[in-house]
């Protein structure tokens, strides 16, 4: 009943059952324990920090709205180091290491800061959607020459969806000039026949190009005008973890 109230409060929608064979016993208790071997990533970068060794509050929105505030340096120290590796995840192993020398500390941290530490991601994993926590390590990955979006990511966008999923199991909505470019994606293409390809379709009217906010028709002016918007573009796919290696 508890749980069901807890669904009216975060707008949960959907409940989540957990399949186990019949010999293994879930261990439903929430310790610190249950970071380790896990990787932590925030849902956001954050550009100014600050201090993170005093205990001025800091405040760090997210993309949802909400606001977490908080004084610990501990986990102030920890937000940074995320989001300095921000989209990737971090391994609590590596992360509380980094922790440690964002704080001056002279080796690693005693087991009772790293409880501590321990403690303060996971009442901020509970209480906010600041962080997400994940069983494999997922890696920021540059566009590179041949740029590759998920194959599942693109089979959605061909049947018409609107959203599509990343490698975060988050919901992503393209823009329309992304929807247009993920189908181009497919690691078949470097950059230079992608931005062939737009320029095409520009020329042919499936793609509007503009100058000075005036529709152009020369392929030159398309072509200057769609490589920035093209690497715009990627860099966006790249954040939202939709590209694969």
């Amino acid at each position: 009943q508890a749980e069901q109230y807890l669904d009216f409060v975060r707008n949960r929608t959907f409940r989540e059952t957990l399949l186990v064979h019949a010999e293994q016993s879930p261990d439903w208790n929430i310790t610190p324990a249950a970071l380790q071997g896990l990787h932590i990533m925030t849902t956001r970068r954050w550009l100014v920090i600050g201090d993170v060794r005093t205990t001025t509050a800091t405040q760090f929105p997210t993309a949802s709205g909400m606001t977490l505030s908080t004084t610990n340096p501990v986990l102030k120290a920890a937000l940074r180091v995320l989001s300095d590796n921000w989209p990737a995840t971090v391994a609590f192993s590596a992360l509380k290491q980094e922790v440690a020398e964002l704080l001056g500390e002279p080796g690693p941290l005693s087991g009772e800061a790293e409880t501590a530490l321990a403690m303060a991601l996971l009442n901020t994993y509970l209480s906010s959607d600041v962080l997400e926590l994940s069983a494999a390590p997922i890696a920021a990955l540059p566009p590179g020459e041949c740029p590759t979006v998920l194959a599942t990511a693109r089979a959605r966008l061909a049947i018409g969806e609107r959203g599509i999923a990343n490698r975060r199991h988050e919901l992503v909505r393209p823009c329309d000039f992304e929807r247009q470019l993920i189908p181009l994606l497919d690691g078949t293409r470097n950059r230079a026949a992608v931005l062939d390809q737009l320029v095409a379709w520009a020329q042919s009217g499936e793609l509007t190009v503009q100058q000075e906010g005036q529709a152009t028709s020369d392929p030159m002016v398309m072509r200057a005008a769609l490589e920035p918007a093209l690497e715009k573009a990627l860099t966006n796919l790249a954040e939202s973890s939709l590209l694969i290696g």
